[in-house]
Order: structure tokens, then sequence, then C-alpha cells
């Protein structure tokens, strides 16, 4: 019994994960400006989006499987790549092992859709990721997302656009 309030938990989380997902596709409509990014915390009493100036990370493990940090994704999509799922339980691993990590995952798009859809598509991305991280047992807490869409994009050239479909783990003081 005690199993299956889990599961029906961990799926009430998903639910709410999507409608608030949904929300911010809605909400992506708005512009921001090209130094900001739109930031998420996962937890359920920290859903509201705010902007904060971008800066990069890098602190955390690095060592074997925790050094992936990078996951690409096809371009024309939002489900996290299979060839990512062993890395990413190595991840929720230590984030189970370690309580007082944090995990921002960042979310890019290449810069080919207008910028609320590149902003929504790589929350999305960054999403899926922490769907499945929280699936391994991850305590929302401990994860946060931030959406870049395309404003960190690098300039198309083939195998360059696909780089941009990427969402990157990063960890992060306390």
């Amino acid at each position: 019994m005690m199993r299956n309030n889990q599961f029906s938990s961990k799926i009430s989380l998903v639910i709410y994960s999507s409608i608030m997902s949904l929300l911010l596709l809605l909400s992506a409509c708005a512009r921001q400006s090209p130094s900001s990014a739109v930031v998420r915390s996962i937890g359920v009493n920290n859903y509201k989006p705010r902007v904060v100036k971008t800066t990069k990370f890098t602190l955390g493990p690095n060592q074997g499987l925790l050094g992936i940090r990078h996951y690409y994704f096809d371009c024309q999509s939002t489900l996290m790549p299979s060839q990512y799922q062993n890395a990413a339980k190595a991840q929720a691993s230590y984030l189970k092992n370690t309580p007082s990590a944090r995990l921002q995952l960042q979310g890019y798009a290449a810069a080919g859709g207008g910028e609320g859809y590149n902003i929504a598509i790589a929350d999305q991305r960054a999403r899926s990721v922490a769907n499945y991280l929280q699936l391994q047992g991850v305590n929302p807490e401990q994860i946060s997302i931030v959406s870049y869409g395309s404003l960190k994009a690098k300039p198309f050239n083939g195998q360059v656009i696909a780089k941009n479909c990427r969402v990157d783990l990063v960890y992060r003081e306390i």
C-alpha cells in the first residue's frame, strides 16, 4: 500500500510539473531581455518564475558518469535522450546521497524559433531531465531550472545547431 502511495505521489508531481510547464509556455510570449533568463524552483512552494542575471556555476562531482553534464537533445524534441539515462541515474544517486547538493538544469535551444518559443522549449527539455531525476527519487527541492532559450545560442552551421539543443547540469552552492 505504501508503495502505491509513493507511486501516486510521484505521478501527481509529474502532472503538477506538466501543468506548470504549460503555464510557463503560455507566459513565455512575454519578451525577456537578452541578459536574463527565466528561473524556477521545482519544489511545490517555489513555483513562481523570476528573472535573474545569467551566470555559470562550476561546482559538484565530475568523475565517471557524473562528469557527463551536457545532455544533447534532438532539436525537434523535448524528451530526454535515452543515451543519458545512466548518467542521469548517477546524478540522481549522488543527489539522494548528498541532500545539501543543489542542481541547476540549464535549458538551451537553437536560434531558429521565436524568443518565447525558444525559452519554452528549453524549459521543457530541462523539465524532462528534472522529471526523470524526480522519478529516480531526487528531492524536488534540490533541483532548479533556468531556461536560456536561444539567448546563448551559437551561430547556425550544421553540428553547432545540435549543440544548442541541450540541458546543462550545473551544481551550485546552497
